[in-house]
């Protein structure tokens, strides 16, 4: 009886599969195989530009920006929006 069932053993097991040989490439296993390669690329596709938009601002360089005086603190009352002038110069985009 136990030689009758190892004849009746699938291709793939049959020929060792299970223990490293190459196995069969049935249309299962190639559907399988192209699905989970599609479906990483999709993933790669997602994933490198959300990991980028997560990290890029870290990787910028940043520049440290100064305090600006504004005048004597004595002339700002509490409570009250107070007007004044800034002087500053516009830099072109990109630089």
């Amino acid at each position: 009886m136990q030689e009758h069932r190892k004849n009746k053993l699938s291709p793939i097991t049959a020929k060792g599969a299970n223990y490293g040989d190459k196995k069969e490439l049935s249309r299962r296993n190639f559907m399988q195989t192209a699905i989970w390669g599609i479906g990483g690329l999709i993933g790669i596709g997602f994933g490198a530009p959300a990991i980028a938009y997560i990290a890029g601002p870290a990787l910028k360089n940043q520049q440290v920006q100064a305090w600006m005086r504004l005048g004597p603190t004595s002339k700002v009352e509490l409570g009250t929006p107070t007007f004044s002038r800034l002087p500053f110069k516009l830099k072109p985009a990109g630089s």
